[in-house]
């Protein structure tokens, strides 16, 4: 897995996205490309995306995008045109937004059955990967105190979730030889979050890379 991580709102991130996809489709034909930028419940649309069978407006509507994600959609359009005109399976990586949303606010506890369910195993004892949440994280910008805890239990179910899916799609009997996968930066960076939860399920080897 190649995870290449992004400033979301910078064209230069995507320009540099966009050059190693094509590299590495190059050098091995079967890869996937997954993306932070959609979610699970989402995926259908862009299976008929890398299909062929809708347009751009179509996916837009279909997942949710501008509401969901809402990034100048044109920095990523490059890369899921290319995927389309060659038939590669774009893979929704993100978790809904309304269950990091009420894992934010009110804890993992607060979860229903239901909600709960669908989580993949949280590991939420990695040290290094709270030491880099906490130097993230602007707690004048969001919450202090026990409510920080809860923030980065919702930045755990991100990366275990898109970590899951990542490792999924590789160990299916028809996946891909490779995956590259676009998310932002905080997520990949020392390999710390969702390269770290795909490698724990097979996910391997991983490459992490950041635009300076």
């Amino acid at each position: 897995v190649v995870y290449v991580g992004e400033r979301h709102d910078q064209p230069g991130d995507h320009g540099v996205q966009y050059a190693i996809l094509r590299q590495l489709h190059r050098e091995n034909a079967s890869l996937a490309i997954g993306m932070e930028m959609f979610q699970v419940p989402f995926q259908e649309p862009l299976t008929q995306w890398s299909a062929g069978l809708i347009d751009e407006t179509v996916l837009r509507r279909e997942t949710e995008y501008d509401e969901r994600w809402g990034f100048d959609f044109s920095m990523y359009r490059p890369i899921l045109e290319y995927a389309r005109n060659r038939g590669l399976e774009v893979v929704a990586l993100n978790t809904p937004r309304e269950l990091v949303y009420a894992v934010a606010k009110d804890g993992l506890d607060s979860l229903s059955e239901e909600q709960a369910s669908i989580l993949p195993e949280l590991d939420l004892a990695n040290e290094q990967h709270r030491a880099l949440f906490d130097s993230e994280f602007d707690e004048g910008e969001h919450a202090a105190g026990e409510a920080v805890d809860q923030y980065y239990e919702a930045q755990v179910v991100w990366d275990e979730t898109m970590g899951s899916r990542v490792a999924d799609t590789l160990g299916r009997r028809d996946g891909p030889a490779k995956m590259i996968v676009f998310a932002g930066r905080v997520h990949v960076e020392r390999g710390l979050g969702i390269p770290d939860r795909g490698a724990k399920r097979g996910a391997t080897p991983y490459l992490s890379l950041i635009h300076i």
